[in-house]
């Protein structure tokens, strides 16, 4: 694996971290129900989200042949003989 990087490239886009709580706030201050229940729900609800499409990315990668170390693609296991026993 290659080396974990915790901060995204270019530097702005870690600003993005911002955009949940100042919503929260800004909602906060016209008073509409959005309590750190709710926030907290919707949290977790977007990391698992971010997580299934973390996932779908790696198999598409893989599936085109962009993925490092992984060796063909599926057109390429679907036309061997031995199907998907390489």
């Amino acid at each position: 694996m290659e080396k974990l990087q915790i901060w995204a490239q270019p530097w702005w886009v870690n600003l993005l971290v911002l955009i949940p709580l100042t919503t929260y706030f800004a909602l906060r201050r016209k008073r509409l129900l959005l309590n750190w229940r709710r926030l907290i729900a919707l949290a977790i609800f977007a990391g698992a989200f971010g997580f299934a499409e973390s996932a779908v990315v790696v198999y598409l990668r893989a599936a085109v042949g962009l993925l490092p170390g992984y060796r063909g693609t599926l057109s390429d296991l679907q036309h061997s003989p031995e199907g998907y026993h390489q």
